[in-house]
């Protein structure tokens, strides 16, 4: 498989960059956004928003955003007509996201080395 460069494959997805000084809000609730989108494939911005507890907008950039990125899928509902979101889960997705667990386990890490240097 093909390695993309590093600046394709998102802010926070190499372990060398990780550290809870890196971690901004709109990292944290794109995460959020996409992992209530895997645990609930076909929801709707709405759906998101009140699962979640974010306004209707923040919901819709953080879908549309992902959806940019590549890692959501839209698809119209087929009664209701109404927008869906799937994860996309292709070669170059998950590469992405396996890097950014690896990045989710370095901060934890890294959180817990500095918890234990202060006892």
């Amino acid at each position: 498989m093909e390695m993309l460069p590093k600046e394709d494959m998102g802010r926070l997805t190499m372990p060398e960059e990780a550290s809870m000084k890196n971690l901004r809000l709109k990292d944290v609730r794109s995460l959020m956004v996409l992992a209530f989108v895997h645990r609930h494939p076909g929801s709707s911005i709405r759906e998101v928003a009140k699962g979640l507890r974010i306004s209707y907008k923040t919901s819709q950039r953080y879908l549309r955003e992902l959806r940019g990125g590549g890692l959501l899928i839209i698809r119209l509902g087929s009664k209701d007509n109404v927008q869906r979101f799937y994860p996309n889960i292709s070669p170059r997705v998950k590469e992405v996201l396996s890097g950014l667990e690896k990045t989710v386990e370095a901060i934890f890490k890294e959180e817990d080395e500095s918890e234990t240097k202060h006892f």
